[in-house]
């Protein structure tokens, strides 16, 4: 299974406002009845016939499963946790035609994150578990079965009441071998269930041989990846700036008005979330005030700034004030 590739075609579907281009089977989308516009990531079962990812619950007996993990010491909590990561891991890969949210871009960021920081340094591990507390927050997950999945040794382990930590994948597993799928007749969709579902946790846990990169061609892409951002910053801030001009920019193309959102929220992250006085060096930069009020609001609007209020407190409380 190429997450990779699903990843992508997530993002390239986003960015062109399309439905998606075919995935690689197993997996597939499928749009859904009740939501036009709005495609699941899916798979066949045992008469072909699409299951989303999302509802993949709805063949198992959960009750049953639940009895069957309690043998091997998970209880009814741990079970409602690992149920929910499950459930809404597809969401990742889930396409709107019609949706241009802050969510989205937030989720995209956090990805990019967990993907791209992957250095066994103090600084990457804590912004890769920030990224993964907030990406599971978008997918909806709640604050205690989030609290439950966090990075240990260089894996994503799981927080069980009575087992304590252990690698997720090996909760994931236990979930599936307590299905006893030789003998189920949706057997088929769970064994592909089953391999996504280890592949996300997988795919997250698990550093790129090479610095992983986007299929996408857009002036300054490459500053889109945390990585390249974070050393950008590091050696020309100019380049950061002319970026986040983009974001404000009605000429700029949608692969590169996307490009400028992601800088958007890394700029908030990194930056301005430690020292919102920086902002003043941007404003230096942009020159003419009306366009850094507009970057100042993109950003405020993105939600790349914590605290609109440190803004009022060093006397930009104008800027933020559309034109009349």
């Amino acid at each position: 299974m190429n997450l990779d590739a699903l990843f992508n075609q997530r993002i390239a579907a986003f960015v062109q406002g399309g439905p998606p281009a075919r995935a690689s089977r197993p997996l597939f989308h499928v749009e859904d009845d009740g939501q036009p516009g709005r495609w699941h990531l899916s798979a066949r079962d045992h008469r072909g016939r699409p299951i989303a990812l999302v509802r993949w619950h709805d063949v198992i007996r959960v009750p049953a499963l639940a009895r069957r993990m309690r043998d091997r010491g998970y209880t009814d909590a741990d079970m409602y946790a690992l149920l929910l990561v499950l459930t809404r891991a597809a969401n990742l890969f889930a396409i709107d035609a019609g949706q241009r949210s802050n969510k989205d871009y937030a989720l995209f960021g956090h990805v990019l994150h967990l993907l791209t920081l992957t250095q066994q340094t103090d600084a990457h591990l804590a912004l890769r578990q920030h990224a993964l507390y907030f990406l599971l927050f978008e997918l909806d997950v709640d604050d205690e079965a989030r609290d439950r999945v966090q990075f240990g040794e260089g894996r994503l382990l799981f927080h069980a009441e009575r087992l304590g930590p252990h690698p997720l994948s090996e909760a994931v597993g236990a979930v599936y071998d307590s299905l006893a799928l030789p003998r189920r007749r949706f057997a088929p969709f769970l064994e592909v269930a089953r391999a996504f579902h280890l592949g996300w946790v997988h795919w997250l846990e698990t550093p790129a041989r090479q610095p992983w990169r986007l299929a996408l061609d857009a002036p300054l892409a490459a500053l889109a990846h945390p990585d390249v951002f974070l050393a950008t910053l590091r050696d020309d801030e100019t380049r950061i700036f002319d970026a986040l001009l983009d974001a404000t920019s009605p000429q700029a193309s949608p692969a590169a008005g996307w490009v400028s959102r992601l800088v958007l929220m890394h700029y908030g992250l990194h930056v301005l979330r430690h020292t919102p006085e920086a902002v003043l060096r941007l404003r230096d930069y942009v020159g003419d005030p009306t366009r850094f009020s507009l970057v100042l609001r993109a950003l405020v609007t993105q939600g790349a700034v914590p605290d609109r209020g440190r803004f009022d407190a060093l006397g930009l409380n104008i800027c933020l004030v559309p034109a009349g």
